[in-house]
């Protein structure tokens, strides 16, 4: 009884997950407002799920049952892999490093300006992403062969970025086009 419901739980859990990774790709291409819940704390949960999917096994009594199992299994590894891949990346190849972070004179917007540098092989340049509540980022400037910001606050809301002005509340973004 008890591996039945790790079936059902696991099974509806595995599909929550894929639909948060399936927002937040989109989220990232569409450059909306993306929560970035840690890789690492998504990839522990993502092997738990994997492992109540296998104990469900224990609880299959029909097709159905059986089918849950499989996807649960299925989906929840090639999230680990997938998510394993992207931690890996980020440990060895780096990624970005905090530059510089501001806040608007009314303390309402809060940016984070990152550095990146992609090798030999790539480009460098600065991206900047405005904080919202708990885990929540938007991608709000990307300028590549830059290696410093400039920033000025006109307002409350708008902000010159390297001399690149934008209105925070009407959801300007440069270099994201």
């Amino acid at each position: 009884m008890i591996a039945k419901k790790l079936n059902n739980v696991s099974f509806y859990l595995a599909l929550l997950f894929v639909a948060y990774a399936c927002y937040s790709f989109y989220a990232f291409l569409d450059q909306k407002w993306q929560v970035h819940f840690p890789n690492e704390i998504f990839l522990i949960i993502c092997l738990a799920l994997f492992i109540l999917g296998l104990i469900g096994f224990r609880g299959v009594r029909n097709g159905k049952d059986l089918l849950k199992s499989w996807t649960t299994v299925s989906l929840t590894l090639l999230l680990c892999l997938g998510l394993l891949l992207i931690v890996l990346f980020k440990l060895f190849w780096g990624g970005s490093a905090v530059i510089m972070s501001t806040e608007s004179p009314d303390e309402a917007y809060s940016i984070d300006f990152y550095s990146w540098d992609q090798g030999a092989t790539g480009s460098f340049g600065i991206r900047g992403e405005l904080q919202g509540p708990l885990w929540f980022k938007k991608a709000i400037y990307l300028e590549e062969e830059v290696d410093n910001v400039k920033v000025n606050w006109k307002s409350n809301s708008m902000i010159e970025i390297n001399g690149k002005q934008l209105e925070l509340k009407n959801g300007e973004t440069y270099g994201y086009e």
